[in-house]
């Protein structure tokens, strides 16, 4: 199993629902899909967007201002704010300062970023497809949807805005069972139990 540092986040009391995605900037992570939904949000409801993400090559770059231009096309700068190329250690403030990892993500391997996020007790939204949802207990710690379904998504991102109890619940269930099932202390214990 991919095991993950865990660690309970702080609860801050907002009345704005923060929402979190981090990968590279590749068309396959279909951020243009999440942006379309986030416009159709917005002047309804108060939430703010973090996009974190790699620029490492051409095809980044292309795929970053493109995303970039987008944000800027539906008016909503200032709901969703895009950071590129950040260290490590800063991406988990943002693991903490947020309420929701949404990974809408097509044909995903397996998504470091949904069990880092999980680890903190950060819910999820991922795909039906991606290689790292089976770490998600759907309507527990987090929320499937099948992928590149926009009504189902955005469905989906709903049940998280229109409720922080939603959010508190689930991040404390995502906190329990990945302290229980996917902390190294965890696996060490049961690898040593295996050698004995």
């Amino acid at each position: 199993p991919f095991l993950v540092e865990i660690k309970k986040k702080i609860k801050k009391k907002t009345k704005t629902t923060n929402f979190l995605f981090v990968g590279k900037f590749i068309p396959r992570k279909n951020l243009l899909l999440l942006i379309k939904i986030f416009s159709e949000l917005h002047l309804n409801y108060n939430f703010k967007l973090y996009i974190i993400g790699e620029v490492s090559s051409k095809l980044h770059k292309n795929y970053y201002e493109s995303v970039r231009r987008e944000i800027s096309i539906n008016r909503i700068t200032n709901k969703i704010k895009i950071y590129k190329n950040l260290k490590y250690k800063k991406i988990f403030n943002y693991y903490r300062l947020c309420d929701v990892l949404i990974m809408p993500s097509i044909n995903e391997p397996a998504s470091i970023s949904v069990l880092e996020s999980l680890g903190q007790g950060t819910p999820v939204i991922c795909g039906n497809n991606n290689g790292t949802n089976f770490y998600i207990k759907n309507k527990y710690n987090g929320l499937i949807f099948d992928e590149n379904n926009k009504k189902e998504l955005k469905k989906k991102i709903l049940f998280f805005i229109k409720s922080k109890k939603n959010i508190n619940k689930f991040s404390q269930n995502s906190f329990i069972y990945f302290k229980k099932n996917y902390s190294e202390k965890k696996f060490l214990n049961q690898f040593e139990k295996l050698f004995k």
